[in-house]
Order: structure tokens, then sequence, then C-alpha cells
């Protein structure tokens, strides 16, 4: 049928996007004051084309009032995308998946707790490494946690992760208001010429 055929094209556009889209958004880094309920909504909406969402539950626990952060919209969608498709594959039997937002102090804090398979201690150290991947030989560039940490780490934030084998894994982001002053870097002063 028609929507079969549709099914397996978003699944292969999500595929390429997912491999692609880590080298091409990363080089534009327009900020701008941002929504981040929106974009979480946006990408969730994404997420059900994927029909592996169907005996998957997704909770949203966004605060209200959390202000607009300084972010790069496409950038910490295609983040977020990540994280949601690396939850699916940890729950390949289904599960529940928990997307939570909250201010915290000067930092708005987004988490994703799925009820996957859980990560082994032994790779926890690694995970956010260029090119480790713990899928199968063709299945993962092993790119995607590795660009979402210096993605993150671009936005001046922070990204975590707690797990138990078997238990779960729950990915923390935490990125700066900004409407605390937020300035980007200062360029080091050996960059500066020098005035003499």
């Amino acid at each position: 049928s028609s929507l079969f055929a549709m099914n397996e094209h978003l699944e292969r556009i999500a595929r390429i996007v997912r491999r692609l889209g880590d080298f091409a958004r990363t080089s534009s880094s327009e900020k701008t004051d941002t929504n981040i309920s929106e974009v979480l909504e946006r990408t969730v909406t994404l997420l059900k084309y994927d029909k592996r969402t169907r005996n998957i539950r997704i909770n949203e626990n966004f605060e209200k009032n959390i202000p607009p952060i300084r972010v790069n919209p496409d950038q910490l969608q295609q983040v977020f995308l990540n994280l949601m498709l690396n939850a699916l594959d940890a729950m390949e039997q289904g599960g529940e998946l928990t997307i939570q937002t909250r201010r915290k102090d000067h930092q708005v804090e987004i988490t994703f707790a799925d009820s996957g398979s859980g990560i082994e201690p032994s790779v926890m150290d690694r995970i956010f490494d260029p090119f480790f991947t713990t899928k199968p030989l063709g299945k993962g560039t092993g790119l995607g946690l590795s660009i979402c940490y210096g993605i993150i780490n671009d936005h001046n934030g922070t990204i975590h992760v707690r797990s138990k084998q078997g238990q779960g894994a729950t990915f923390i982001i935490r990125l700066p208001c900004s409407s605390d002053g937020y300035h980007p870097e200062e360029p080091d002063a050996h960059d500066r010429p020098d005035p003499h």
C-alpha cells in the first residue's frame, strides 16, 4: 500500500538525515530565543512517523513558563531527535519515554528517560566518544552522541547520562537561560592583536 511505501520512505529519510544532518547542521550556528517545549513537541511529532513508536508511550512533562533560551533550534532538534531515536532502539519490546523540562536556578534542564535495556557500565564512559557505537556493523555511525555532545557544548550546556543495566537510561541536558546576560565566549587574550 502507499502508506507502507511512505513509511519506508520516511524511515530512509530519517536514516539519511540522521547521518548527514550531523555534519550539515553543525555548521549553521545562528542562535535565537527559542521556546524549548515547541522544539520538543515538533520532534515528538516527527518521531511518531517511526513505526516503532506504536508500542511506546511518550510522556511529556513540560514545566510551564520556562523562559525562551538562546539556542540554534535546528541543532537542538537534531540532539533531541538523536536521543529519542536511541531511546526507541533501546526499547525494542516497547516501553515508556518520559521527556521532562524544568527550570533549575539559571538553567533549563531537559531529561529523556527511557525504560529500555540500559547502558552497560563498561561503555558508560565512552558513549560520547566519536565513532563509538554499540550497534551492529552497518547500523550506526557512532557519531550520534558525540555530535550531540558537541552541539550542547557549543551552547555552553552540559549533557550527562545515568543508567543501570536493564533499568533504562536517562539523558540530562542543562542549558543556560539567556535572560541571565548570557555572553558568547570572549576571544582569548592571546588571539587579539598585540597593542604595541
